[in-house]
């Protein structure tokens, strides 16, 4: 009952911390970004005096190899050229109408002397010469039996000489007297090939100027002229080919002009058509029917009747009165009288509309009529207009061909003409050699060229290995890695430890034994940068931990808390890695058998775990029997309460953690604390490793003060080195 009641004691108070806890935000370390930036200049020159030795002792052996090279060369295969060149001499023609000279371009000479090096160039004219007397006798065919072709591609060559005329011919054998008479050899039967290429190429191209100009020019303009012939002929208008011709045009224009006339008349009915509808439609008649009804004789004798009837009406109604027999007669007349004009009017109205519309209807017939025929009449003209066109295009089209015709054939005379003047000199076109001359000294090999080439060499095969070596390490050798690839800052490094340097020192406890160490000043600049990290007071819980084993993290904990302990703060070390317990061993009395896995399954108290470590203000807690579940016993109640019941007694309370890749327990840890530190070893931790480490961990979750770059070796031109250099340089003159 009392251990129940102990552990909800210890629940209510957890419950009371977190809330605590969640009240007051905690300070969060500033993380600088994570960085993928290519290499700067500042990288480059440091990775090239780190690797400087490599560079330099390749440059020597590329050098060095060069120069046997050289000798090698120099002693059994040698090389002597042999110069000779060709001279084009573009012909100068004469125009045979004016007599003055013609001379070529210098474009013209540029692209001679191309080609004439692409012919000496060639396998066809190597073959050739491979097949002279006197190359078949020399040594240099005996050397190259397998593939003599391709033995003489790589000793002979021909170069156009820039803004020249010139061709320089050049041969490499193993003599002078060799190389001067396989190149003559050659140019002597490019000479001979020219000369029978000159005269036989001029006659060839005759031979075919004659022909195309008897076979195809000269009858095609033959029927070309036939053509212009037949045009004429089947066209049949006076002065049609001269395109003064204008009856088609005239009689198209009075066709035009009628079609106009026709369809405005048209329009002009139709619209009065309509107009007369609509008064019939509104009055029941047309104003024009109106008209012609009230001109009618009848109508008018009528209306004539009516009027002397009223006036006879008028005076005998004055005279006789109202009701006078003779009165009433004579309105009876004109009521009689006017029954008939009206009977008149509405027999005329209906007989004149009937009439009109007759007549509108009739002429309106009678103008579409006339319009049809009007428009098939001026189709008719506009189809014989457009053959009249089509004539005269092709007319006119058969005149430039038979123009073209004429001044191809005026050309082909003017090209035949100096073919046969180029005939007459066509030795004096052949191109002018000049022999090869006798080689006095070697051209190949040569040490100007074999020694700056193996020191250049040299020099791009260290670089390249230098920075493949560079990019080949994965590993984080230097901050600037760790701030380029991690998104953590770097709390501090720990240099390599020198055996030779330190002796049979343990680095476990340098910091106590050694004080004033270089590896004593590093983790004292640890626990300074920690210091600016968070405020006093509030980084009182710090789990220590790594991605493997082996990565130094027992050693930077025990370290870091004799620095604090120098410092006159109580610390506490915490042996929590249950699989591979190391701090308990160090530090430890021998005497002690209780640990925190006792404290945490309950069988002993927490004065029992606690030991001095023989280091003032410096108390240890080993890890005690190695538990079946570490996971379950650092997730516990009791572990979280006896983390806060030891921050009242301690200024800081650190705890030397498992890796944090291999199991959960680091995970489980880091929960709990006020800061988690990472250790990463410089040769044994790569990138990739470590940033899955922090990614593992959650940082969202878990506070990550930062990294400690552990094992860091001096590089040449390095960080470290200077540090090393300055570090000692100043104690000694302290000294």
């Amino acid at each position: 009952m009392t251990e129940d009641k102990r552990e909800v004691d210890m629940n209510k108070q957890e419950t009371q911390q977190n809330k605590t806890r969640n009240m007051v935000p905690r300070r969060t370390v500033a993380r600088p970004k994570s960085s993928a930036e290519a290499m700067n200049f500042r990288d480059v020159t440091g990775l090239l005096r780190c690797r400087i030795w490599l560079i330099v002792v390749i440059v020597l052996i590329s050098t060095l190899a060069m120069t046997g090279l050289w000798f090698w060369y120099l002693h059994f295969d040698p090389k002597y050229t042999s110069v000779g060149y060709v001279q084009c001499n573009m012909p100068t023609n004469r125009d045979i109408f004016q007599g003055t000279a013609i001379l070529p371009q210098l474009t013209y000479f540029k692209l001679e002397t191309e080609n004439q090096a692409a012919y000496l160039n060639s396998e066809n004219f190597l073959n050739q010469v491979l097949a002279r007397t006197l190359v078949q006798q020399t040594t240099w065919k005996g050397k190259n039996e397998l593939n003599l072709t391709k033995a003489m591609k790589k000793s002979f060559s021909a170069q156009p000489r820039r803004d020249t005329r010139l061709v320089e011919v050049k041969m490499q054998a193993g003599s002078p007297e060799e190389a001067q008479l396989i190149l003559n050899e050659a140019l002597l039967e490019y000479r001979g090939n020219r000369k029978f290429e000159a005269r036989g190429g001029l006659e060839q191209t005759l031979i075919a100027l004659n022909k195309e100009l008897d076979e195809k020019i000269r009858p095609e303009l033959v029927s070309k002229r036939g053509i212009l012939r037949k045009l004429i002929r089947e066209a049949n208008v006076p002065g049609w080919e001269q395109g003064r011709s204008t009856i088609v045009t005239d009689r198209l224009n009075a066709l035009n002009q009628e079609k106009l006339r026709l369809e405005a008349l048209l329009q002009q009915t139709q619209v009065y058509g309509e107009l007369q509808r609509e008064e019939r439609n509104n009055l029941g008649f047309s104003s024009q029917v109106q008209l012609a009804v009230e001109q009618d004789q009848m109508i008018v004798s009528l209306r004539h009747q009516v009027a002397s009837l009223e006036q006879q009406y008028d005076t005998s109604l004055n005279r006789l009165g109202e009701e006078h027999r003779e009165v009433k007669d004579i309105y009876s007349q004109i009521q009689t009288a006017q029954k008939q004009i009206e009977s008149r009017q509405e027999r005329l109205r209906g007989q004149y509309t009937q009439q009109e519309n007759l007549e509108i209807v009739k002429e309106i017939d009678t103008l579409q009529k006339q319009l049809d025929r009007v428009n098939d009449q001026l189709s008719d003209v506009e189809e014989r207009q457009k053959k009249v066109d089509r004539a005269r295009e092709e007319y006119l089209a058969t005149q430039d061909d038979i123009k073209i015709l004429n001044q191809r054939i005026e050309m082909f005379n003017k090209q035949i003409n100096t073919i046969n003047v180029a005939i007459n000199n066509a030795d004096r076109q052949v191109e002018n050699i000049t022999l090869g001359t006798l080689p006095k000294i070697i051209s190949f090999p040569q040490l100007k060229v074999f020694l700056p080439g193996g020191f250049v060499l040299g020099l791009l095969l260290g670089v390249g290995l230098a920075f493949l070596l560079e990019f080949i390490d994965d590993s984080l050798k230097s901050p600037r890695d760790v701030v380029r690839n991690l998104n953590s800052p770097l709390l501090g490094m720990i240099p390599a430890y020198d055996k030779e340097e330190m002796g049979e020192v343990s680095v476990e406890k340098i910091s106590e034994s050694h004080p004033h160490s270089l590896l004593s000043e590093f983790y004292r600049q640890l626990r300074a940068n920690l210091a600016l990290s968070a405020p006093e007071g509030e980084l009182k819980t710090m789990l220590i931990t790594g991605a493997s084993a082996e990565c130094g993290k027992t050693t930077t904990a025990i370290n870091l808390g004799i620095t604090y302990a120098h410092e006159d703060k109580r610390v506490l070390l915490v042996d929590v890695n249950f699989r591979r317990p190391t701090l308990g061993k160090l530090l430890a009395p021998a005497d002690s058998e209780l640990g925190l896995s006792n404290l945490l399954v309950g069988q002993a108290e927490e004065g029992e775990i606690i030991h001095p470590s023989g280091i003032k203000n410096l108390d240890v807690v080993s890890s005690g029997p190695l538990p079946p579940n570490p996971a379950h016993l650092l997730s516990s109640v009791r572990m979280r309460s006896f983390i806060e019941e030891q921050k009242e007694n301690y200024d800081c309370i650190i705890f030397d953690g498992p890796p944090s890749l291999l199991v959960v327990d680091a995970k489980i840890l880091a929960s709990q604390m006020d800061g988690t530190i990472l250790v990463f070893h410089s040769d044994m931790t790569t990138k990739g490793v470590a940033q899955r480490t922090i990614r593992e961990l959650n940082p969202e979750k878990v506070r990550i003060m930062g990294v400690i770059l552990n094992a860091v070796k001096p590089r040449k031109g390095g960080y470290f080195e200077k540090v090393y250099q300055s570090y000692y340089e100043y104690s000694e003159k302290k000294v």
